[in-house]
């Protein structure tokens, strides 16, 4: 599902570790930890999710992408957004 942003975001389960730091990091509080089953998951709220990058730099497992919806275009610029908040860091 695609959030009102145009962007969606996508966890590689195999690939996210569960820490938590995305979650933490996005400023939207669009990321949430649930368990499934005795698994935790990692999930996202479309409707808060601004397609800002955050989660997707911050992942230190490479597990998150973002995926822009083509019918609604780039609202930004994406990848300039990550390289910055990867120099700040």
């Amino acid at each position: 599902m695609t959030a009102p942003s145009g962007y969606s975001v996508a966890v590689n389960m195999e690939k996210c570790k569960t820490c938590g730091k995305c979650m933490k990091a996005c400023p939207y509080n669009a990321l949430n930890l649930v368990e499934i089953d005795g698994k935790k998951e990692l999930t996202y709220f479309k409707n808060l999710c601004m397609g800002c990058g955050v989660c997707q730099s911050i992942c230190p497992h490479g597990s998150i992408s973002l995926i822009v919806d083509p019918d609604k275009g780039v609202i930004f610029d994406v990848d300039s957004m990550v390289e910055l908040l990867r120099k700040m860091v």
